[in-house]
This record gives structure tokens, sequence and C-alpha cells, in this order.
């Protein structure tokens, strides 16, 4: 059967369909693939095809291009007229997050937020419960529910995936990444397609006290990464000894500071300066990690040393509107 389906207000939309209706509106009938024919169809900024087929199959798409066949299976779609292209992504998005941000983060275990005696206890690394703003274990995902509107809102403007972030402190903790293909998703958790997508990093902390500097940012980030270390090699001297040293205490945070150094997860630092884009530089030089620049709302200024690092960007398109320049017009006394 064949549909002549006039032409949408966001095409991409066409390509998450995964129901079709019946000729009766309470009948819904789950459609085994979905091919749009004859639509012209933007697969990247580079690449158009004209008079394309793509075929889409459990929200997948299954094949794009010219000489693809329309499966057996398949409803066909008519996308003549049309343009199909790929849809936009936010990349940074707290919606969806408890106000505030801290619903499962805190630092240290109980028996450790007791008063210590430094002077006779030393320790070589940082404590847990010292550890201001330092939350690289925390997970996004757990406590994200978007609210149907949004996700409508977003769908209508043309938006299909959504990357929600932690913000708030130096290490937020690990970011999710977030389908918006079927609206008729009750649950949050069904839409979820990366869990920890990124661990996202800041400038500050909430609270009082230091870090409150950007130096003592800096520095709480280095020894964070050094701790992370020394729990990677302590836990490797164990395995490969075992007799006769001391197993290493467990620390979620601390694994995932060395999946970090390990490469397997992406840093994503906020960077709006010039300061800012050479210690994020420094920093992942110094350890070896993984890093993306977001913002660079000053980039203009340090172009070529974007290049030179050649770390990837997130350009914010939020930009600020074109100052109104007031001329004051002074009248002088003539001579």
């Amino acid at each position: 059967m064949k549909i002549n389906t006039p032409l949408a207000v966001c095409f991409t939309l066409l390509l998450f369909c995964k129901f079709v209706y019946a000729e009766h509106e309470s009948t819904v009938v789950e459609a085994p693939a979905i091919a749009i024919t004859n639509a012209t169809v933007v697969v990247d900024a580079e690449t158009t095809v004209e008079s394309a087929t793509i075929v889409i199959r459990d929200g997948l798409i299954e094949a794009v291009g010219a000489d693809v066949e329309v499966p057996f299976d398949a409803r066909e779609i008519s996308g003549e007229g049309m343009m199909i292209y790929p849809g936009f992504i936010d990349a940074s998005t707290s919606k969806g997050l408890p106000d505030g941000d801290e619903s499962g983060r805190r630092s240290g275990s109980g028996e450790e937020r007791k008063e210590i005696d430094l002077a006779t206890q030393i320790v070589a690394a940082t404590r847990q419960v010292n550890r201001k703003g330092i939350f690289p274990d925390y997970s996004c995902a757990s406590f994200i529910e978007l609210e149907t509107d949004d996700a409508a809102a977003w769908r209508e403007a043309g938006f299909t995936l959504v990357h929600v972030t932690p913000t708030g402190e130096i290490m937020n903790g690990s970011s999710a990444l977030i389908s918006l293909d079927d609206p008729n998703r009750t649950a949050t958790r069904d839409s979820i397609l990366k869990s920890e997508f990124a661990s996202i990093a800041g400038w500050s902390s909430s609270g009082r006290g230091y870090p409150s500097s950007r130096m003592g940012v800096v520095a709480h980030l280095r020894q964070t990464l050094l701790d992370g270390g020394h729990y990677q090699t302590s836990w490797e001297i164990f395995n490969r000894v075992q007799t006769g040293v001391k197993r290493p205490p467990t620390d979620p945070a601390m694994e995932v500071v060395g999946r970090m150094l390990d490469r397997e997860i992406h840093v994503i630092f906020t960077v709006t300066d010039v300061d800012q884009m050479f210690q994020v530089n420094g920093i992942a030089e110094e350890f070896g990690i993984e890093v993306i620049l977001d913002g660079v709302q000053e980039g203009y200024e340090f172009i070529d040393d974007l290049k030179t690092h050649a770390k990837p960007v997130i350009l914010r398109v939020d930009f600020p509107e074109k100052p109104e320049l007031v001329r004051r017009l002074r009248l002088l006394p003539c001579q």
C-alpha cells in the first residue's frame, strides 16, 4: 500500500517512525519496516542524494540510497518533494536533572567523615571526604526525568538527541545521551542510548572554602588524577604479587579516574578564555587524558592554538546579541 504524506514540518521525525495507524484510529499496528521513497536526503554536509529511499527497521536506519529496494515487508511512504536530513543534537543541557543536581553525590564514607588525627595518620593520597567537588563516579542517567513537553519542544525544533550533563562541581560525573525518537515512551530509561557518554568537568564547586580560585581548581584536579594513577598502581601490584601485599581498598571514584587515564572515557571541559584552554591542554598532556573543549566563547583569540592541539570542540551557538553603540554628543562652546 502506498501512502501520500503531506510535507511535514520537521522531516527528522520521519526517520524515527515506529508505528503506523490502520484505518481505525484506535488500532495501532507495529510496522516491521518503513520505506520512504523518492525523497531528497541530506546524508551529511557534503553528501545529498536525490530520489533516494530510506529503509527504517526497529527505529534504526537500515539503508539509504538512490538504488535501495523497498523490502517486501515495509510500509511505503512517498517522500516526493520532501527533504530529509539528520536530526540536530543538543550537545549540553541539564534539563531533566533534579534541582541543584545533588542527588546521589557525596564524598567519603561515614567512617571517613569522623575526625582523624592528621598528626599520627599521614596519608599520601587525598581522603574521599576531602575531595570537595570531585564526583567522577556520579552517573546522571539514574536521575534523569525528561518532561513530555520538553521532549516535544526539542522534536518540533528538529532535535533527535540530547546530551544531558551534570553541573555545579569540578568533576561532575558522567553524562548521558538521550534519544527523542519515540514520543510514546513513558520512561526516560527506555530512551537512554548511552549512560556514561563522557565525564564532565568544570571550574567551580559548591560550598565555601578551598578550592575557590582557578589555581586551586587546577591543583585539585591534578591531585585527583595523581590519586587515580596511584590507585591503579596499587591494584596492579596486588593483582601481580598478592602474597605479602595488602589488598587496596575499593574506591569507585578512583576506578572512574583510572578509566580516564586509560583513555576509555573522554573528559569534557568548559573553556571560555585562553588561560583555561592552556590549563586544560596542560592537564591533558601531563596525564594523557582525552579531552573535549566545550563552549570556547573566546575561541577566536586562539584559533591557531586549537588547530595545533587538535582537540575536539563543542561550539555553542547561543551567541550574545550585538551591542548597540550609543554615541554621546557634547556641545562645545563656540570661540
